[in-house]
């Protein structure tokens, strides 16, 4: 059953208008259709045909869309799906970035409103008098035409203006910040994903170890040199082996639907995650021993934003200033019946109006405006303090990350000597098989904690990277509204 989608149905049409453009050029540049009843019958027929395409999207929408639907998964199904290919993606059809697009083309609509508003209200009224007076030796017209502006203050709609282009500035910064957490975001489960393919594969061997002792101590149970005991603990170690597997595996499972999600692609959407170099796609030429507190609180973009809002509060001072002045009027009427003025035409006026008593309400405004730019000063100065105090903490935990790992790394290669030893005892000595597998799963076990260091590591480098803004600059151009 075929059911009826207006998103088919849209992307059809336009399809369908690119399509049949060429085919009524062709048509009318034809020597053999010189008529207008050939032109008026190809016409007919074109839009006919476009009228039954919006009733039945059906096979015949599939068949157009299959070229627009392989270009709009080009680039995804059946390539490679690495963090490049995930941002690319993501700038383009993420729903988390949605909003604070939109929000740019609302402060856009915004600062055009505020352009027209350089120009005054103009407003119409007309009445007509069913029994309209009579004077003698007066004639009059029993209607009345008037045209009229409202109050217009220039300097207010020129420092309403600029406030707008500034709110306009602030919504693309606020959509560039949102893309660099989104991209701090997206990494991180890259990074995560990456490691638990890692520990799902030493996991793997970590069971297949727990399988062999399991074996092994049976074996030696029909012998009579191993007992019940011993067989039952090795049967629970490796169901809790197989656990473990299978509790990264779901890990690993949740995080790329996590990943799938973010990025905008639809859940039926085949992908293959390629996380070779993921690393070096994250970390990139980064180099966090060169980076410095300046360059981050230059591409910071909360305290450019935070900049921005002061400015855009020291116009609002000037806004309440400007709402001391007199609002200008003008106007074009003709004469009311009611007066009984013999004249007719249309009159010209213009004059000025403002407030005689407002209870100090505009003087007082200007001072409440100038202790809020006061307030953002202060704000702003504290912007400036708290991203010093996280740049600390990032490099301090960055330190501490580095020390770690080379620890774990140390760990790692005395269980793989350990594991050498008892190879060699086991071989020479006649060491039982326990003893290999033991240190085996102590060199697994020291493996995954290098891992998980490396992790830590990893996401400790990515955060001073996203503090420093190389992140988000690496991808999207600071410059520009849209990335």
């Amino acid at each position: 059953m075929v059911t009826h989608n207006p998103e088919i149905a849209a992307r059809c049409s336009r399809i369908f208008f690119r399509e049949t453009g060429s085919f009524m050029n062709e048509g009318l540049s034809n020597h053999r259709i010189n008529s207008a009843t050939s032109i008026l019958l190809r016409v007919v027929l074109v839009w006919a045909t476009f009228f039954f395409l919006l009733a039945h999207p059906g096979p015949i929408c599939a068949s157009l869309l299959g070229e627009e639907g392989t270009e709009m998964g080009k680039g995804i199904k059946g390539d490679a799906f690495d963090f490049d290919t995930a941002v690319r993606i993501c700038l383009k059809r993420s729903p988390f970035l949605v909003r604070s697009s939109l929000e740019i083309d609302v402060r856009r609509m915004d600062e055009t409103d505020s352009r027209y508003s350089f120009f005054p209200t103009i407003s119409v009224r007309t009445r007509y008098y069913i029994n309209s007076p009579k004077q003698s030796g007066v004639k009059t017209e029993p209607y009345a035409l008037e045209f009229s502006t409202d109050g217009y203050n220039p300097l207010e709609a020129y420092f309403s203006l600029k406030a707008r282009k500034l709110l306009t500035q602030i919504a693309i910064l606020s959509h560039h910040q949102v893309i660099s957490k989104g991209l701090l975001f997206l990494a991180q489960q890259f990074l995560e994903l990456t490691k638990l393919h890692l520990l799902t594969a030493a996991q793997e061997e970590l069971v297949t170890l727990a399988q062999k002792r399991k074996e092994y101590l049976r074996e030696r149970q029909k012998l009579g040199e191993s007992t019940t005991l011993e067989v039952k603990i090795a049967s629970q170690e490796l169901g809790l082996a197989q656990r473990e597997k299978e509790r990264l595996l779901s890990s690993q499972t949740r995080l790329k639907e996590g990943i799938r999600s973010f990025v905008g692609l639809n859940p039926d959407q085949k992908i293959h995650f390629d996380l070779q170099t993921v690393t070096k796609q994250v970390i990139g030429p980064f180099d966090a021993s060169a980076a410095s507190l300046a360059d981050a609180r230059g591409r910071s973009f909360e305290i450019k934003i935070q900049a921005l809002a002061k400015e855009l509060q020291a116009l609002r001072v000037m806004l309440a200033k400007a709402k001391i002045l007199p609002n200008l009027f003008m106007g074009v009427q003709s004469p009311d019946p009611l007066n009984n003025v013999s004249n007719h035409g249309l009159f010209f006026s213009v004059g000025l109006s403002w407030p005689v008593w407002d209870g100090f309400q505009r003087i007082r405004d200007i001072s409440r405006q100038k202790t809020i730019l006061n307030q953002y000063s202060a704000d702003q100065e504290v912007k400036n303090i708290d991203l010093s105090k996280e740049w600390q903490e990032a490099k301090e935990k960055l330190s501490t990350a580095e020390a770690t790992i080379e620890l774990a790394k140390s760990q790692e290669e005395l269980s793989n000597l350990k594991v050498h030893q008892s190879e060699i005892r086991y071989y020479h000595e006649g060491e039982p098989l326990t003893s290999v597998l033991a240190e085996r799963r102590g060199y697994m076990e020291a493996k995954k904690n290098t891992h998980l260091k490396s992790l830590e590591l990893e996401q400790a480098q990515l955060f001073l990277r996203y503090l420093s803004g190389d992140l988000v600059c690496h991808y999207v151009d600071e410059r520009s509204s849209r990335p």
